[in-house]
C-alpha cells in the first residue's frame, strides 16, 4: 500500500508492506525512505520500491526461519498437535526427546541436520545411553514427524530421518500347551483356586483364542 503524506509543504510517499509468513505471522513494515535513505518524492518511485522492499522483506523473514533451532521448532510443533492429539501423546513427544537427546542436537538449527547425523544418534548414541530397539524405533519415528512438518512449511529441504529404520525382535507368545493348560486346571482346582473358574471357562471353550 502506497499513502502520500506532506512535510516541510511538499508530497512525498509512505509505502507500507503486508505480508503472512508461514506460521501465520503477520509483517507489516513501512517505509519512507529510499534505498540511499531520501523521502520518497514520486509515486512512480514509490511502486518500484514498494515491489523490491516485499521481495527484501520476504527473503528476510524466510532467512530467519532457516535458521530455527530445532529446540524452537520442537516447541512450536508441540503447540500445533496440542490441538488434534492427546494430552498425553504431546506429553511423551515432549518427555521422550527431553530425556534422549542432548543440547547440542536441541541447539542445531533445523537445517543442518543430515540423515547421517540422524542415523549416527540414532544406532550409536542411543547404544550408548542403553536405548532398546523398541525405544529408538519409537523416538526415530518422532523424529520423522517432527522433520517432515518441517518439510511441508518450507523450513528445511528435505527430510533427514526418512530412509532410516529400526528392526525390532518379535514378540514373544508365551502359550500353554495342552499338558500345561490340563495342570493348571488341575492344580488350581486342588487348592480352590478364585481364579480355576474363569480360567477353566476360557481354555474349554476356545475364547482364549
Amino acid at each position: 500500500m502506497i499513502k502520500s503524506y506532506k512535510y516541510d509543504g511538499r508530497t512525498y510517499y509512505l509505502i507500507q508492506l503486508s505480508y503472512t509468513d508461514k506460521f501465520g505471522k503477520r509483517h507489516q513494515p513501512k517505509f519512507r525512505l529510499d534505498k540511499s535513505g531520501k523521502r520518497i518524492s514520486s509515486k512512480q518511485s514509490a511502486k518500484i520500491l514498494e515491489f523490491e522492499y516485499l521481495i527484501d522483506l520476504k527473503a528476510k523473514i524466510e532467512n530467519n526461519y532457516s535458521k530455527l533451532s530445532f529446540e524452537s521448532y520442537h516447541q512450536k510443533y508441540l503447540d500445533e498437535i496440542k490441538l488434534t492429539l492427546k494430552r498425553s501423546t504431546v506429553m511423551q513427544y515432549d518427555g521422550d526427546l527431553k530425556k534422549w537427546l542432548n543440547k547440542d542436537f536441541f541447539s542445531r538449527k533445523m537445517d543442518e541436520f543430515t540423515k547421517a547425523d540422524i542415523h549416527n544418534f540414532i544406532f550409536e548414541e542411543m547404544n550408548i545411553l542403553g536405548a532398546t530397539p523398541h525405544t529408538k524405533k519409537r523416538i526415530l519415528k518422532t523424529l520423522r514427524k517432527i522433520f517432515q512438518s518441517a518439510l511441508e512449511e518450507g523450513i528445511i529441504p528435505r527430510n533427514p530421518a526418512q530412509g532410516i529404520s529400526v528392526k525390532t525382535p518379535p514378540p514373544k507368545k508365551l502359550v500353554l500347551n495342552t499338558n500345561e493348560a490340563a495342570l493348571l486346571l488341575e492344580k488350581s482346582k486342588a487348592v480352590n483356586h478364585p481364579f480355576y473358574f474363569l480360567w477353566a471357562f476360557s481354555l474349554l471353550s476356545g475364547m482364549r483364542n
